[in-house]
């Protein structure tokens, strides 16, 4: 057992791992110390959320499927304590469906488990080829399209800028779950609007959780183009 969670936890991981999570940590820290709400059940969610968050996205930029015991608990989380509250829709539907496909997500990841030769245990990533970038590219213009006029019906504040950090990210989740390295495309895409979105509504704790999570993306691209044996896909 000790050994299991070392592997996962622990072997593989350099100073520049450790320095990554700690600079995410220390943005989610400032992020609380100035200006964000805390003192209120909606705040305190937030809060764990954005902390969940930090360690979700390291560790699935690491491959390790540990990564979804902090997923499950930042979905939870965010929907309580921030899609609730501000009545963003479009996000809440998003939500659902990473709950769906989480599990789906774990099962393929189990399949494609290995441990390395500095016994790391982590994920054996794919890679798209031309019909499936082509097939990417046509969702995602007209399913945001789509989510656009369905939204302007609801009373969601951002209805254009929810639909892009939505549609995105049922494509992003199904990447990340069939072990795509084109998942980082796709949530750099949702992070970047999501900073905007939450920086209109003032909500600074997810600004700098969405914030750390755009550059992660650049950090998760890095370490799944450097892993070897990617399979075309």
């Amino acid at each position: 057992m000790f050994q299991t969670l070392k592997n996962e936890f622990i072997n593989g991981l350099s100073w520049k791992d450790w320095s990554w999570l700690g600079l995410g940590l220390l943005m989610q820290t400032i992020a609380v110390i100035y200006g964000c709400v805390t003192n209120t059940f909606d705040g305190m969610l937030a809060t764990v959320c954005a902390y969940l968050g930090v360690f979700t996205v390291i560790m699935c930029a690491q491959g390790k499927i540990s990564y979804n015991i902090f997923n499950f608990a930042q979905m939870i989380t965010y929907v309580i304590g921030v899609v609730i509250p501000l009545h963003l829709w479009g996000e809440g539907v998003e939500y659902i469906f990473y709950f769906a496909t989480a599990c789906w997500g774990i099962w393929i990841w189990k399949k494609r488990y290995h441990l390395t030769d500095d016994n790391s245990s982590e994920v054996r990533p794919k890679r798209l080829n031309k019909i499936g970038w082509s097939i990417l590219g046509t969702y995602l213009i007209v399913g945001t399209a789509i989510m656009y006029c369905v939204l302007t019906k609801t009373n969601d504040p951002l209805p254009f800028m929810d639909s892009i950090s939505t549609i995105p990210a049922f494509a992003a989740q199904i990447l990340m779950c069939g072990a795509w390295r084109e998942q980082w495309i796709c949530w750099l895409m949702i992070d970047i609007t999501s900073v905007i979105m939450f920086i209109m509504l003032g909500n600074w704790m997810m600004v700098a959780m969405f914030a750390f999570w755009t550059l992660n993306c650049i950090y998760g691209w890095y370490k799944w183009c450097g892993t070897n044996k990617m399979n075309k896909v």
